[in-house]
């Protein structure tokens, strides 16, 4: 199954914790459920890499025609809610959210510490 993972990213100051903390919570998240064959895709890597080696912007507005083409292709939206973030401030969390809601995939959210407490209790 094609999972597409959502977090904020704009508000985060911090590029480069998020990221290391994104990647914690795919493989996680692919540990957790490799059962169901989930394999997890999202845009976020391209903005982080691409913003960093080209002029390439890395606001929704700019990304939002390749983020939703990705959505489409899944049948799981996941929404990554790391401490301290405003998912309703999020313009791309938002939009992912209703496109998906208009595609009928089902979301779900999650926090990244909920996940390590299933690891303890596995």
């Amino acid at each position: 199954m094609l999972v597409y993972l959502s977090t904020a990213y704009s508000q985060i100051d911090d590029k480069n914790r998020l990221m290391r903390d994104l990647m914690a919570v795919v493989a996680r998240l692919t540990e957790l459920h490799r059962k169901e064959k989930w394999h997890i895709v999202t845009p976020l890597f391209n903005h982080f890499i691409l913003g960093h080696m080209t002029t390439m912007r890395s606001d929704y507005d700019f990304w939002k025609e390749y983020s939703r083409e990705l959505l489409e292709r899944c049948q799981l939206i996941v929404v990554v809610e790391f401490p301290g973030m405003d998912l309703l401030k999020s313009v791309g969390v938002q939009d992912e959210i209703r496109s998906a809601f208009l595609l009928k995939r089902p979301v779900i959210y999650i926090k990244p510490e909920d996940l390590y407490e299933r690891c303890i209790a596995n």
